[in-house]
């Protein structure tokens, strides 16, 4: 049985025990958005809901893991969120391109700064400090603190194939 369901694996992608059960129950595995997971390794601008998902799920099947997902962050202490506006949104996802692992930044906060009003002249801000400050506020209104929380979980949505 273990080299039929060493096969499957092989063949289908599928786990070992969906593999054995569908040797012995003639039922195939659940097969559809299998895992999410939120976490902030250390970077508290990288708090993230991660899904896989086959290509065939619908749009309706990723939204509902993706919210639930979120549920589960809210559920460990995430603070609510309104949507970010379009210009804390880019400063969110500008500067945390520019942290390393432990949210420290690769460069010093006058180059960010230069380099934010270079691509983003009409938000402006005055000086490295003031682009600085209003990072920390989003970081803070955004995972409660200076690091976000961590949670890893697994949600399973879809259909029998």
């Amino acid at each position: 049985m273990r080299s039929i369901a060493g096969t499957l694996v092989g063949r289908y992608d599928w786990s070992e025990a969906g593999a054995v059960g569908l040797i012995l129950t003639d039922q195939p595995p659940f097969v559809g958005i299998q895992r999410a997971t939120t976490h902030s390794p250390g970077n508290p601008t990288r708090c993230t809901i991660a899904l896989t998902v086959p290509y065939w799920a619908s749009a309706s099947d990723v939204a509902d893991a993706y919210l639930e997902g979120r549920r589960e962050l809210l559920d460990r202490g995430a603070p609510k969120l309104r949507p970010l506006s379009e210009k804390s949104s880019a400063l969110m996802f500008f500067v945390s391109e520019r942290l390393d692992t432990d949210g420290k930044p690769n460069h010093d906060w006058k180059r960010i700064w230069r380099d934010w009003i270079a691509e983003y002249p009409e938000w402006g801000f005055p000086d490295a400090q003031r682009l600085n400050s209003e990072y920390r506020r989003l970081v803070k209104a955004v995972c409660g603190a200076r690091r976000g929380p961590t949670l890893t979980g697994t949600i399973a949505f879809g259909e029998r194939v």
